[in-house]
């Protein structure tokens, strides 16, 4: 053990997410699955993260292992021209069988070779999934294969880190069976590879004791976010629900399983059962895993798994049943009226690809005490008491599963919903959110009564500081590389240096204003579009916003912004029509640039990047002075997202060419170029359940501005930055209200741009320790405690 542990014995924590820097990145998840496993590690803990492959990534090592997979059959999936799923069919039928010298390890045992049954049945998925791993600072990385992952795309979008969004189950045809298979192959995958080293140690001689001590370990499996939902309800509805190991093998989650499903079936109750406990991890609430009832078929679960999924069923029952330790009938739940929901034709069950809008905004600050938090959580309980029967046998819980399958009929799945009813214990990243999702009203989502009921753990994430540190940052050229004692020197010479590869004009003395994230309404970017032309210099800050979307006529030359902001009627014609007026405002202001800009004030090159090399530049002397109507202030726009917010941001940045700067492609390097340049960080978002954007600027002397929600309010203090209320939503006067909230803001901020103030803000910010040094500790104490919970022998 290491010296650094705080607990009394060595954990064994897998944590599950459908991404991980730096394979796949969309997000901040991303960048916790690279850091936060490698802190635990540090302690002396035993780490695993599981993420699908969804390219083929440098440095993996086949392990050999294949993990059977419980899949709909091909008629049941969708065939949509294009879709991932018609490759992966198409890919599955070109495989016939395995090689002949095929030796991979069965489930069973490692010296037999498992029947390859993809395409059985008469074709379809293949139904098996292949484990890749690397180890890295102390962690085994494993990576989930599969045809379905064989794609660019994640969330429905890019896995590389380009473009990209968090999604729903139904934002693409088959983003339900990707995460089966990953959920499927990551309650796998730890248990084949503990068989596999026992084997390899006996096969070596060596002492095989560590190894059967390893399988008496209880493992903590961390499930982050919707897309590992089912991981969680397999666990607690079917491996949970199987008979005890010694009272005959479990049954078969699958009537189509094969022998080697079925085998794993047993092999995953015998380890699983009682030395196996979950945490789920709350990234983000605002995104639900939403599916319409025609899908329970294809997540292959029993159907007393329905009630924690169906919205219109009370989650008070399900909650009531799980803790009293009622073990469903998994023959009985096969048997249930579920088949009313899951027997509709599979032309009937392709789900809809209508976007939906996240949460409502939430009203500004709410406020919350703990001891409010505790009476709600209370009285929850005592509501789902009292409106619940004491009958907690196994009938009452079939009888719930056929009454979820009748009230589904009309109502929707919800994966988020049933992971917080699944879980053992559930966290999220600050502790300012935590407390924001448990009360009544939109940071909750619709989900705060079951979170105020079950109780949310807030542990604030850290950053990898090794990654963001300005004194070492390899994407910053060596003369721009900068500690708290040179930070003046250092920021300088990197504004310069952004300013001229970026077109702006090179200007020391006036304020830079950098974002960095997604394009989205919950980063408040709507916002910024729409106050970013009183900001710089060319309307008043009190933006007019009409109540309803009047179309503007434009110039020929902003035809793109005009379908993108045309687009925008449909989603939300507030917004967008706030945003053309403010553009008007400027046209009839002392700006010379249309509402949108002209051929002539274009950028120097596209998005406004110049041509100059990344990673070189020199400081240029700044230009005499600025002309009369010049801004007062720069703005700087790294991030992908929403369509019509791209082609805003390019249309901001061509009517301020030398004042706005927006990139619609995400470059690592640019992002660490933006803050390690710019003099104020702009976090606007509307939600926020951490803010690691906002961590890295403090670490590199960029100073916040933000929002006061979630994660925010627990970082940026009067002492380190600068704050306003959280937005609202509503009428016309709302968004108006917003928009002046941001812009006063940031205005206050400028104003005192290089006062003794600001400089103090900047040092007192860098000598904050964001690392995850402490957050480590408060996982650990986490996983341990619902670890010895879960525990059927005493830890090794």
């Amino acid at each position: 053990m290491s010296a650094l542990c705080s607990v009394s014995h060595k954990l064994k924590v897998v944590f599950v997410a459908a991404e991980c820097s730096p394979w796949s990145k969309v997000g901040g998840l991303a960048d916790v699955l690279a850091a936060l496993p490698p802190a635990l590690a540090a302690r002396g803990h035993e780490v695993m993260t599981i993420v699908p492959q969804y390219a083929p990534y440098d440095g993996l090592e086949a392990t050999g292992i294949s993990v059977p997979l419980d899949l709909p059959a091909a008629d049941e999936c969708s065939q949509a021209a294009g879709s991932s799923i018609q490759a992966a069919v198409a890919a599955a039928a070109d495989v016939a069988g395995p090689a002949p010298d095929d030796t991979r390890p069965s489930p069973d045992s490692a010296d037999e070779a498992p029947a390859d049954v993809a395409g059985s049945a008469g074709g379809g998925l293949q139904r098996h999934a292949d484990l890749w791993q690397c180890n890295r600072k102390g962690v085994c990385h494993v990576f989930v294969e599969h045809p379905l992952f064989s794609s660019s795309d994640i969330y429905g979008e890019t896995a590389g880190g380009g473009k990209g969004s968090y999604g729903e189950a139904d934002s693409q045809p088959d983003l339900d069976l990707r995460y089966s298979v990953l959920c499927q192959a990551a309650l796998a995958a730890p248990v084949l590879l503990e068989r596999q080293a026992a084997a390899a140690a006996l096969e070596q001689g060596t002492e095989a004791a560590p190894a059967a001590q390893a399988e008496l370990q209880t493992i903590v499996f961390v499930a982050n976010d919707w897309p590992t939902a089912l991981l969680l309800l397999r666990m607690q509805y079917i491996i949970r629900a199987a008979a005890p190991p010694d009272g005959g093998a479990a049954a078969s989650e699958s009537d189509g399983g094969t022998a080697d499903s079925d085998s794993l079936s047993r092999l995953l109750v015998q380890r699983l059962r009682t030395n196996a406990a979950t945490c789920f991890c709350i990234h983000n609430l605002a995104y639900h895993g939403l599916l319409d009832p025609q899908g329970f078929e294809r997540l292959s679960l029993p159907a007393a798994a329905l009630p924690a999924l169906c919205t219109s069923h009370d989650w008070r029952r399900v909650l009531l049943n799980r803790n009293s330790g009622s073990r469903p009938d998994p023959a009985a739940g096969a048997q249930t009226g579920a088949a009313s929901v899951v027997a509709t034709p599979a032309a009937s069950a392709t789900i809809s690809s209508g976007k939906r809008r996240r949460c409502p905004d939430p009203a500004p600050e709410p406020a919350t005490t703990s001891s409010d938090t505790n009476a709600r959580a209370a009285g929850a309980d005592a509501a789902g008491a009292a409106a619940t029967s004491s009958d907690t046998s196994a009938e009452a819980v079939a009888a719930d599963a056929d009454e979820a399958a009748a009230a589904c009929a009309g109502g929707q799945l919800n994966q988020m919903r049933a992971a917080l009813l699944a879980a053992d214990c559930l966290v999220t990243v600050s502790g300012g959110y935590a407390a924001e999702v448990q009360q009544e009203g939109a940071f909750g989502c619709g989900l705060h009564d079951v979170l105020a009921a079950r109780g949310v753990s807030g542990i604030m994430n850290g950053l990898d500081t090794a990654e963001w540190d300005p004194a070492t940052d390899q994407h910053l050229p060596e003369s721009g590389r900068y500690s708290a004692a040179t930070v003046a020197e250092g920021k300088a010479h990197m504004k310069a240096c952004l300013q001229q590869r970026l077109g702006l004009r090179v200007d020391p003395h006036v304020p830079l204003m950098g974002f960095v994230g997604r394009l989205t309404e919950q980063k408040g970017v709507d916002v910024l579009l729409a106050a970013a032309p009183a900001l710089l210099g060319g309307c008043s800050s009190n933006v007019p916003a009409p109540s309803r979307w009047r179309p503007q006529p434009l110039p020929k030359t902003a035809e793109k912004v005009a379908a993108a902001a045309a687009g925008v009627a449909g989603k939300a014609p507030l917004l967008g029509a706030a945003i053309l007026q403010a553009g008007a405002a400027v046209a009839g202001g002392s700006v010379r640039n249309s509402s949108f800009g002209t051929a002539s004030d274009a950028a120097p090159s596209a998005a406004g990047v110049s041509n100059l090399p990344l990673s070189t530049c020199g400081a240029v002397p700044p230009e005499q002075g600025r002309s009369a109507g010049e801004a007062g202030m720069q703005i700087v726009v790294l991030g992908t997202g929403e369509a019509w917010m791209e082609t805003g941001l390019l249309g901001l940045a061509q009517s301020f060419p030398r004042q706005a700067a927006g990139i619609t492609s995400f470059s690592e390097e640019l992002a660490h170029w933006i803050l390690a340049a710019a003099d104020f960080c702009l976090v606007p978002s509307r939600f926020e359940p951490c803010g690691l954007v906002a961590q890295a600027g403090i670490q590199y002397g960029c100073v916040p501005i933000v929002t006061r929600v979630g994660g925010l309010k627990d970082l940026v203090t009067p002492e380190v930055g600068y704050s306003f209320p959280g937005f609202s939503q509503g009428p016309a006067a709302d968004h108006q209200q917003n928009v002046q909230q941001l812009v006063e803001g940031v205005q206050r901020a400028a104003a005192e741009y290089g006062s003794a103030r600001y400089l103090a803000m900047q040092q007192t910010g860098m000598a904050l320790d964001v690392s995850w040094e402490r957050p480590a500790k408060q996982w650990e104490s986490l996983v341990a405690a619902v670890s010895l919970q879960h525990t059927s022998t005493t830890p090794p």
